[in-house]
């Protein structure tokens, strides 16, 4: 006898196992489709061949886990993955509405999607608030070469009476994070002087405060070091890097590739490693690194 769809969630056709299996229909079609299904099933059982397309849940669970321990809520990691956030949940979580414990395994594509969300600051939801140190550093560098506070909270968006909180370390939005981290990245290598006698005394007086206080300049700084709290530069070795740059020289002469290049000298960033050749004025070099050409070639 023919039966029509009952699914709440889909349209199963006729003609197909799941008509038979869940909408009960035992008419010709399913019914010949289900015994297809059935035997091309135990054939691929007996032979190994047989894929359910689900895998363990438990590793996409501890990751969950840990995107929340950093920063990457339920809710997120649904947004980040197109999956609904009552998908994410019961792994989690189960479905308690429906009387359903934490699933013990999860569809691959399932999978997938969540182990591939990193805890990076542009994952993490605009409002969360984090660790302000990395944010200090930048502004504190660009106060360093003659950004006045406000001049950088005009930029920002930011009303001075919450900039000098934001400069000296308290914790911050991830939100004002990247939008401190951008403004940083524009002008890192814009030192200001002014150029009328105002704009000349703002720059002065900026670059004295921030002496006055220690503050290091842009080019003390790595990309993979300035949000690490921990992390002391090394300023001596920073004003001379010639064996560094020997090593970057060397590996470009022999054909290192860009990634290569990186790796054995500890760099984690491109940008950072970019940043100490533009120091030393090896522009040539940087051109070379990008292009796997030979040093001389670039030059």
């Amino acid at each position: 006898m023919k039966q029509d769809c009952q699914c709440k969630h889909a349209d199963h056709q006729h003609g197909t196992h799941l008509a038979y299996k869940i909408d009960k229909c035992r008419c010709a079609d399913c019914t010949t489709a289900a015994t297809t299904y059935e035997r091309n099933r135990r054939h691929s059982i007996v032979y190994g061949r047989y894929d359910v397309g689900r895998v363990d849940a438990e590793p996409v669970r501890e990751h969950i886990r840990f995107l929340m321990e950093n920063g990457i809520s339920v809710k997120r990691t649904a947004q980040l993955t197109g999956l609904s956030t009552s998908t994410v949940g019961a792994i989690i979580w189960g479905r308690h509405e429906r009387g359903h414990a934490p699933y013990p395994r999860v569809f691959k594509d399932t999978a997938e999607k969540i182990l591939a969300v990193k805890p990076t600051l542009e994952n993490m939801a605009p409002g969360h608030v984090i660790d302000g140190t990395g944010t200090s550093r930048r502004l504190q560098a660009l106060v360093a070469i003659g950004w006045s506070q406000s001049r950088l909270g005009e930029r920002l968006g930011i009303a001075i009476s919450n900039m000098q909180g934001i400069v000296s370390g308290r914790p911050v939005t991830v939100g004002k994070a990247l939008a401190v981290k951008a403004l940083f990245d524009e002008l890192w290598n814009q030192p200001q002087v002014g150029a009328d006698h105002r704009s000349k005394i703002a720059a002065n007086r900026a670059r004295n405060y921030a002496q006055a206080r220690g503050w290091l300049p842009p080019m003390a700084w790595d990309e993979d070091t300035i949000d690490d709290p921990a992390f002391v530069p090394d300023l001596q070795a920073r004003n001379d890097p010639s064996a560094l740059i020997e090593d970057v020289e060397f590996l470009v002469r022999t054909g290192v590739g860009l990634e290569s290049i990186l790796a054995r000298t500890g760099y984690k960033k491109q940008d950072s490693l970019e940043r100490l050749l533009h120091r030393a004025g090896r522009g040539d070099l940087i051109f070379a690194m990008k292009r796997g050409l030979d040093v001389g070639a670039a030059a």
